[in-house]
């Protein structure tokens, strides 16, 4: 009689495991079937023309302007120095900063 308890146990537990199986291969099988019920993702892709350009390359320095009156150089809209009309220790006259050189 051992044997037939261990038949039955065995039996019971391969057919449990067999439904719970089939129940998650179920789930995966839904799951899969809804995925492929979505487009595919949609991709943007942006074009642009080339062209050739020139520049100049540039290198960045520091130094101090020194002015025994201290002298503050600023531009009056928005933008970069690019260039001073003087020579260092050069004598500069009144009113001539504002000639547009700057």
């Amino acid at each position: 009689m051992k044997w037939r308890a261990w038949l039955i146990t065995a039996l019971s537990c391969l057919t449990v495991t067999a439904v719970l199986a089939g129940v998650k291969t179920s789930q995966i099988a839904q799951a899969m079937a809804f995925m492929e019920s979505f487009p595919p993702p949609v991709e943007t892709i942006t074009i642009a023309q080339v062209r050739s350009d020139s520049w100049a390359p540039t290198r960045l320095l520091s130094g101090t302007v020194r002015s025994p009156e201290h002298l503050v150089i600023a531009t009056e809209i928005p933008g970069r120095v690019v260039e001073l009309p003087f020579a260092s220790g050069d004598t500069v006259p009144q009113g001539r900063g504002h000639s547009g050189a700057l």
